[in-house]
């Protein structure tokens, strides 16, 4: 994060408050996921992390424990926005488009029948419902809202120079 915005007033210090104690929370998880990690028998991620940070070593990789908290906050926070904004525009939409809501109802009705869960074959049979799920999102505008990217170096796109290292900030919306 910009340095600069550390000296904002609220909410600016309670979300910097909260970033923080998430990633304590991760720091502690980390270290007692390291009591029971047991060198070469991954149970996840984080042990496949440990057994790389352990073969490399102190060689100055980027194999190290501040950026596993990093990846884990990163997992922990992929897709939060997106998934929100996505369902939030959904309910609103179905909410004033009775018809869409009630075929979408059908649809799942007719397929699931009885069932209490849907499986991953389910999904071939009911189209009409997943297509209104990405008009929600295509309509959500939530991609230029997802975590900043940044080139390596200055590169010229489109017409456009963008100088390395800065976020671009990119919205197809209105």
């Amino acid at each position: 994060m910009l340095p600069l915005l550390r000296h904002l007033p609220l909410p600016f210090q309670k979300a910097f408050h909260n970033v923080n104690m998430v990633r304590k929370s991760l720091a502690d998880q980390v270290s007692q996921h390291k009591e029971s990690w047991v060198t070469g028998e991954p149970r996840d991620l984080t042990d496949c992390y440990l057994d790389e940070m352990d073969k490399r070593g102190d060689d100055g990789s980027s194999f190290n424990e501040k950026q596993l908290i990093g990846y884990l906050n990163d997992l922990l926070a992929a897709g939060t926005d997106t998934t929100a904004n996505t369902l939030l525009t959904a309910f609103l939409y179905l909410m004033t488009h009775p018809d869409v809501q009630e075929r979408c109802q059908k649809e799942i009705d007719e397929v699931l029948g009885e069932k209490e869960q849907a499986s991953y074959e389910d999904r071939h049979k009911m189209p009409y419902t997943p297509a209104m799920t990405h008009e929600a999102q295509r309509v959500a505008d939530t991609v230029p809202l997802s975590v900043f990217h940044t080139t390596t170096k200055d590169i010229r796109l489109m017409g456009y120079d963008l100088p390395k290292v800065r976020p671009p900030s990119i919205s197809d919306g209105e």
